[in-house]
């Protein structure tokens, strides 16, 4: 896929701090809006009738994705949300739209209007005689015949362009078995839980899925192999969402989100209760894992060393306005060490980790993330407070090839003259990079001049 890359070369020094970037991808774009309020239409489904798996939709047949997505107290949210997952600029990506319903009210057909955009064949719904909680999206994921699931619960909106970001880094040869995404706050508790021993072969951190998250359906396959291993109990597979990540032993792929939260209804977890609810299931995950390690269990993987970060970790977000995908080695956080003894250390770590970040680079890893440098907002942007250092990169994945892609920088003076030392390169591989791009720089103030 076409790329472009800026990185600081090895043989210049800056004593600039601060890098601040927002980026305009120049491009005049027919911009579909999500937000629109109004319903939409699906049909009523009868788990009773329910054949074994949930069939592609038939004219779609180069989509290789089933949409997973949770109802429970929030049903206003899932009309919007099954709006934008039927949406056409999505028909090429998701198979089906699965809508599985916790809640012991009903959804039926009369619930949705006409025009939703997805044939009856195309959206399923499922009422769920009880309440699965979490383990709802992973039974609704192997029900799928797809290759991919997407899921997300129903308090968040994902764009189309994110989410088919999301499936073109999954698809690659040698992409990711998962995406997660996650809000910078999120994002910054799983790399501070990753946990590495190369002696156990341990490498693996805790990703939540409800913000949106795709995986490989032979993921889930995997996972709740590892369940039924364990012989996880029934409260425990209601709580999978806790047990997922850790269990898999590597390290989710996590970028940093554009998600657009809905609010409403009543949240699961509220309070210390639902906080001391998850910990005690993640502890209990990783309780698991070290037993599975001690088995000698085959998890499938190659062997790894431990890596600061670990390239799941390295920092990226989606863009907004179209698909692309910004990647950056710059770091938002100091050196920390994720060595463990035991996969129980995770929550150790992450609170030891936390005292050693201070106040200010906790608050520009949330309102300064690699997320707001294509949020497609100029009032926005991406800073880091390091001094720039040798082999510093920051990548755009267009994803499609382009003819011709232009990219305004919207910088701060400083960062303006840095940029004129910066070596400027494209590839349409990632493999090979050709330096054929340049830096036009022109600084413009607010009033003008």
């Amino acid at each position: 896929m076409p790329s472009a890359r800026l990185r600081r070369p090895g043989c210049l020094n800056f004593s600039i701090a601060t890098l601040v970037i927002s980026i305009s991808v120049a491009y005049v774009l027919r911009y579909w809006h999500p937000l629109a309020d109004g319903t939409k239409a699906v049909r009523t489904h009868d788990p009773s009738t329910q054949s074994s798996s949930v069939h592609a939709h038939a004219s779609d047949v180069s989509a290789d994705t089933t949409a997973v997505v949770l109802n429970w107290s929030r049903f206003p949210n899932i009309r919007r949300i099954a709006n934008l997952l039927c949406s056409p600029e999505l028909a090429g990506v998701l198979h089906t739209v699965l809508i599985w319903n916790n809640n012991p009210k009903p959804v039926s057909y009369e619930d949705f209007d006409a025009d939703i955009g997805c044939s009856p064949s195309r959206l399923v719904i499922v009422n769920s005689p009880r309440n699965l909680y979490f383990q709802a999206r992973f039974v609704a994921c192997m029900s799928a015949n797809t290759t991919f699931c997407y899921t997300q619960d129903d308090d968040y909106l994902i764009l189309p362009e994110i989410l088919r970001s999301l499936h073109t880094r999954v698809s690659k040869e040698h992409g990711p078995q998962s995406v997660h995404l996650l809000p910078p706050h999120e994002r910054l508790s799983s790399e501070l839980r990753y946990v590495c021993n190369e002696g156990r072969g341990l490498h693996t951190s805790f990703a939540w899925l409800g913000h949106g998250a795709i995986l490989r359906r032979s993921l889930v396959q995997r996972f709740l192999s590892s369940m039924q291993l364990v012989n996880a109990t029934e409260e425990q597979l209601l709580m999978a969402d806790n047990y997922y990540s850790v269990l898999l032993n590597e390290p989710p792929e996590v970028w940093f989100d554009q998600g657009i939260e809905l609010g409403g209804g009543q949240a699961f977890t509220v309070g210390s209760e639902g906080e001391l609810r998850n910990r005690r299931h993640i502890m209990q995950a990783g309780l698991y894992l070290d037993s599975l390690l001690n088995a000698r269990h085959d998890f499938g993987g190659r062997a790894r060393k431990c890596d600061d970060p670990p390239p799941e970790l390295i920092g990226r977000a989606p863009c907004t306005g179209r698909p692309c995908i910004l990647e950056t080695s710059i770091r938002m956080l100091p050196v920390l060490s994720h060595a463990a003894n035991s996969t129980t250390d995770m929550l150790d770590n992450e609170e030891r980790h936390g005292k050693r970040i201070s106040d200010d680079a906790l608050d520009n890893n949330l309102t300064h993330a690699p997320s707001k440098a294509v949020d497609s907002n100029k009032a926005t942007a991406f800073r880091s407070l390091s001094v720039g250092r040798k082999g510093d990169y920051v990548t755009l994945d267009m994803l499609v090839p382009q003819v011709a892609a232009g990219m305004i920088w919207l910088v701060d003076e400083a960062t303006a003259r840095l940029l004129q030392h910066c070596v400027y390169e494209s590839s349409v591989n990632a493999t090979r990079w050709v330096s054929s791009l340049g830096c036009n720089v022109r600084i413009s103030h607010a009033d003008g001049r």
